[in-house]
């Protein structure tokens, strides 16, 4: 019995779909998200270490507006969406 090259199907499984490959894709997405914190902390740790007070008072400032406005435009492409502006 052969396959064509693009079907994820196996044959002893009554043609049930091969989940092998989503399984193996796991251990990957934990191992980037540990890569993204570890940099996340040596970054942190850097502008501790280099910055002074008042430097690092202007970068709290800067990301908390940043984070203020990521969440109010959340917000309001969410209230659009639910008010039907679908396509924007």
């Amino acid at each position: 019995m052969s396959f064509a090259a693009g079907d994820s199907r196996l044959a002893s499984q009554g043609g049930a779909l091969d989940n092998r490959a989503t399984f193996l894709r796991w251990p990957a997405m934990f191992g980037r998200l540990f890569k993204f914190f570890v940099l996340c902390g040596v970054l942190l740790m850097l502008a501790r270490w280099l910055l002074n007070r008042r430097q690092r008072q202007s970068l709290h400032e800067l990301f908390s507006t940043l984070a203020l406005a990521l969440l109010l435009s959340a917000g309001l492409f969410s209230a659009l969406y639910l008010l039907g502006w679908h396509r924007l």
